[in-house]
């Protein structure tokens, strides 16, 4: 559904799936009244009652004109965290569900693809090795050929001479997604 806007008393709904974002644009009181009906929406239909969302906040002194852009991925953040599979603390990813894997390597790989989209941005390769510890898969002799070889799911940063951050290809987002997806399959069932 989209509308353009032809001159700045018009306003817009824009749903852009290949960019995975919902646009809600125009005046305060327009973007007010959708932005709650669309996510209200989408909480209902796609992603159950459990979410919650901030909602944003308009006062006196602002522009006449607002845009609220929030994308699918980030909703679906929100999803995870809320299903408890895992949790930021001060910019730190913190694991509370056993991540899939058959081999040490799979289960090192996909901590790493978990955790760098749990934090929406970049991790830091001693964070994913804490976690594989704490999951109980760390093989210190292997762990950054994992991340190295697995070149269409990650791309790595070196930060300096030892230190490298892992950053998900758009492949890495998707099994990101689908890891997770398989992860929450087992806790809706529970309800």
């Amino acid at each position: 559904m989209e509308s353009n806007i032809t001159d700045e008393t018009e306003s817009m709904i824009e749903i852009s799936l290949t960019e995975r974002k919902v646009v809600v644009r125009g005046s305060e009181k327009f973007v007010e009244k959708n932005i709650v009906d669309m996510i209200k929406y989408i909480k209902d239909c796609d992603f159950g009652p459990k979410n919650s969302y901030q909602f944003p906040t308009v006062n006196a002194e602002q522009n006449e004109s607002l845009a609220v852009t929030r994308t699918i991925r980030d909703i679906n953040r929100d999803k995870y965290l809320n299903a408890g599979i895992y949790s930021i603390d001060n910019g730190i990813v913190r694991l509370h569900k056993k991540i899939p894997g058959k081999t040490k390597t799979d289960k090192m790989r996909n901590i790493g693809v978990i955790a760098a989209y749990a934090k929406g941005d970049k991790i830091d390769s001693q964070d994913v090795k804490n976690l594989c510890k704490s999951q109980g898969c760390l093989d210190e002799g292997n762990f950054s050929s994992v991340f190295k070889k697995s070149i269409e799911n990650i791309i790595i940063n070196k930060t300096s001479e030892k230190k490298w951050e892992i950053e998900l290809t758009i492949n890495g987002k998707l099994l990101a997604e689908t890891l997770l997806d398989e992860i929450c399959e087992p806790l809706a069932s529970s309800f």
